[in-house]
């Protein structure tokens, strides 16, 4: 027969270890033996469960017990408070013979665990005779939880005597809530620290981006656990700072073992866009979850490797709401918007953020419609993201007054929403209402989100020094305001600025280099981007597409073609803007060689990268070629959702010679716009010129200056010279529309093809503007044509004295004239 304290040593083994099959084992002795109505053993067994997580198996043990002592009463009470059952606390502690400080507390902290901050306070001030310092920190611990700083400071500074753990709590709840520099005080004035304290201040820093402070912070911690290394981690991962670091820190101190370590490094190069070392460090992790698979789904989705995606999808093991929102966004944003609402269909127990997902997704391409009958479908409450998805959407869809609206009828509203409507306003260019807007955001949601959606606006607008004066007044700019400021100086070219805000960033990352590279090149100077890309210590893919577009802007394509050979990743944008490069300056083969490889890795063609394709068939005018291009669009349905695909497939056909089939992309158009119309003009010819030009107008569509060009052509292949007189006067008119030297190129073409070249002299010379070559040769070719070789030579010669006699199209517009000058000579001699 065991004694009672050898059973007392197993229960209390079992209840530390929470081995619940050994703890019950334990009990069915101890109820089969003579020991079974001893209170202390009955305590134990009741602590046992309870610590084992069997709350109703506790209290069920406590209710056989036939005399329970004042311990039994307290974990009774501690029970029902781990259950949340406030009201049963209450009602056991009235019923209790004799209570103490212990009692008192595991009420309060049933009150305060279920967020009964009331209450709490109301039993911490009426109900507790005594209060130790576990009593303080509960309640102070509680009000931090629920965002009442005030109140826990004033209990904070109330306490007669401060421990450890209450000045943790204080740290904490500022920590917690983004006030980094009351954090800090508090830290300083600590009479003593323990890895608490550092961990708080640490995960603080890391959150909100102070990633250089969470260093130090880390560097002078006397000891360190997972949570500090995971903290420092997630830092450096979110943030977008140096990932060798994140990699020096994860191979250096990091837990093997920890499964957070592994999946915070793998979040690091998916947040780098560092796919290959993404997939390397997953295939070594000791073990996976689904956080892990979804990670690489997630970095695979953000390089647009679309298919490398779907595998994964259907590989995982497991899904989650994470998995199948990841997945949605991904066709989203690349525009398979059909692909996006069948997995939508598919998700077996779909949540907020899956709704949310695909309200984006239609409304980031101009399907705003869809965007909102799917947010009415959610139901009569939907949720504060629910909200925000569609105030974006508005947003995106230049329906600000919409977006206003729902905001307005929003019961709560987060950081989010404040931030979404006045990114809205801004958007418009509405900075006044979005100013307004931002100096109403209550103190709690004013956070560096706001800022920084004011400070985009600014920039965006243009308002440099506007922006510059707002950016000084951030409480503590993060790296997203320090970036939005570097690239506002470029976006102005205002260089010089912007490398000296580039040289003072704290928290200078690959983003602002990206930027400082970017505003180099578009302004032409590659030698400067090519120095800050070579003195650059961390890269992304981003890093290279920018100096690459910068190279093939100005034409330097062996440079952006062997920048392209270098990179050690690529994704869709890279692969689209090599190719857009090479269909830009007419490398039709060249192009389609991008292309070629790109469809060799299995990525998948975004919109952007079919208007490549277009383009290099175009430039080639193979008409089978073309086929080809437009039977890939058509069966993605990419040619009926967006307008500039069909635009740009009808000026490819035009290209090749083939107009019925330019005809029949216009037919099944669902969505025309000015440049589809326009593009139709320029295909037609003559009669059915002016035919569409009147169905254009019937459809609703005001011309534009492109539009009479094509009517006027046409005009003058009619040689109908009071038609095109019409038109040419009725530009200005009736539109509003002034004429530019391609109107009185064909004007002058009309005039010169029915003869009345002294008609087109005397419009040459009331031109507003200098004639250029072309225009000289539209009027030289219809002199030529009527035989009167005379007036052109005197127009030739006047266009070569009032240039410059060097000017090469001068010149040979002048050798072409005295070489039919000589003909007509040669033929007057035959003659």
């Amino acid at each position: 027969m065991h004694d009672t304290d050898h059973y007392a040593a197993l229960l209390k083994q079992a209840s530390r270890s929470k081995n619940v099959a050994q703890g019950q084992a334990l009990h069915a002795q101890i109820l089969a033996s003579n020991h079974r109505h001893n209170v202390f053993l009955c305590n134990l067994v009741m602590e046992m469960y309870r610590n084992c997580g069997h709350l109703d198996r506790a209290l069920l043990v406590f209710s056989q017990i036939p005399h329970p002592n004042l311990f039994s009463w307290n974990i009774a009470l501690s029970t029902h408070a781990r259950r949340g059952s406030a009201s049963d606390a209450k009602i056991a502690l009235d019923r209790m013979p004799l209570t103490n400080v212990v009692s008192w507390t595991s009420v309060l902290a049933a009150y305060a665990h279920t967020g009964q901050i009331l209450h709490a306070k109301s039993f911490f001030d009426h109900c507790m005779p005594e209060r130790n310092e576990m009593a303080w920190n509960i309640l102070i611990a509680a009000c931090s939880r629920s965002g009442k700083l005030q109140e826990a400071r004033d209990l904070f500074d109330g306490m007669p005597d401060k421990d450890l753990v209450s000045w943790n709590s204080m740290l904490t709840a500022h920590a917690r809530l983004g006030n980094l520099g009351d954090a800090e005080q508090i830290f300083t004035a600590m009479p003593q620290r323990n890895l608490v304290s550092y961990n708080a201040l640490l995960a603080a820093y890391s959150h909100h981006g102070r990633v250089y402070q969470a260093q130090e912070i880390f560097d002078r911690m006397p000891e360190r656990d997972d949570l500090s290394t995971n903290s420092i981690l997630a830092g450096l991962a979110q943030h977008g700072e140096s990932i060798d670091r994140a990699r020096e820190l994860f191979d250096r101190v990091a837990n093997r073992e920890n499964l957070i370590s592994w999946n915070l490094i793998l979040s690091a190069y998916c947040h780098d866009g560092n796919v290959r070392e993404c997939l390397a460090l997953f295939h070594q992790m000791p073990e996976r979850d689904v956080i892990s698979w979804n990670i690489l789904l997630s970095a695979n989705a953000r390089a647009g490797h679309l298919l490398e995606a779907q595998a994964l999808f259907d590989e995982m093991p497991g899904r989650d709401v994470v998995t199948w929102t990841t997945m949605i966004a991904m066709y989203g944003q690349q525009g398979q918007l059909h692909l996006a609402r069948r997995l939508f269909d598919a998700v077996p127990d779909r949540t907020e953020a899956t709704w949310n997902a695909i309200i984006s997704a239609y409304g980031q391409y101009g399907q705003l419609d869809s965007s909102r009958r799917l947010f009415d479908s959610i139901g009569p409450s939907p949720g504060i993201g629910s909200c925000n998805a569609m105030i974006i959407a508005y947003n995106q869809n230049g329906c600000v007054r919409e977006a206003k609206e729902l905001f307005d009828s929003m019961l709560e509203r987060d950081t989010v929403s404040w931030a979404s409507i006045v990114s809205g306003y801004t958007q418009s260019n509405d900075l006044v209402k979005a100013r307004n807007v931002f100096d109403q955001i209550p103190a709690p949601r004013k956070n560096i989100v706001s800022w920084n959606a004011m400070l985009a606006g600014y920039a965006q607008g243009g308002d440099v020094h506007r922006a510059r004066q707002f950016f000084d007044q951030i409480p503590n700019p993060d790296s997203a305001s320090w970036n939005t400021m570097i690239t506002a100086y470029c976006s102005q070219h205002q260089l010089s600025h912007a490398k000296i805000l580039y040289d003072q960033n704290p928290h200078s990352n690959v983003v602002s280099g990206n930027a400082l590279i970017a505003g180099y090149a578009q302004c032409g100077h590659l030698d400067v981007a090519k120095s800050v890309f070579d003195f650059m210590t961390q890269r992304n893919i981003i890093t290279y597409t920018s100096l690459l577009v910068g190279y093939a802007q100005l034409g330097y394509m062996r440079e952006a073609q062997e920048l392209f050979n270098t990179m050690p990743e690529k994704d869709v944008v890279t692969w689209t803007a090599m190719a857009s490069a090479y269909a830009q300056f007419g490398h039709g083969k060249e192009a389609l060689a991008v292309l070629c490889g790109m469809d060799v890795l299995g990525l998948e063609f975004t919109n952007i990268t079919f208007m490549a394709a277009i383009a290099a068939c175009a430039a080639l005018g193979i008409e089978a070629l073309c086929r080809v291009i437009q039977f890939e669009v058509s069966v993605r349905g990419l040619e009926r959702d967006d307008p500039m695909l069909s635009n740009a497939l009808i000026a490819m056909f035009r290209r090749c010679g083939s107009v019925a089939d330019s005809h029949k992309i216009f037919s099944r158009m669902e969505h025309r716009d000015v440049v589809s119309w326009n593009s139709m003009l320029a295909v037609c010819s003559g009669d059915e010129t002016l035919e569409f030009f009147g169905r254009m107008a019937q459809a609703g569509f005001t011309p534009s200056e492109v539009s009479f060009v094509s009517v006027l052509a046409a005009c003058s292949h009619k040689g109908d010279v009071e038609l095109g007189r019409s038109y040419f006067v009725g530009m200005w008119a009736d539109f509003g529309i002034e004429a530019t030297v391609d109107h009185y190129a064909c004007f002058i073409d009309v005039l010169g093809r029915a003869g009345e070249l002294a008609a087109a002299d005397g419009l040459v010379a009331s031109m507003p503007f200098e004639p250029d070559s072309v225009l000289w040769s539209s009027f030289l070719g219809a002199c030529r044509v009527h035989g009167n070789v005379g007036r052109g030579a005197i127009a030739a010669v006047n266009e070569i004295m009032s240039r410059d006699s060097t000017d090469s199209s001068s010149l040979t517009l002048l050798s072409n004239l005295y070489t039919e000058i000589q003909g007509s000579r040669r033929n007057t001699t035959n003659r």
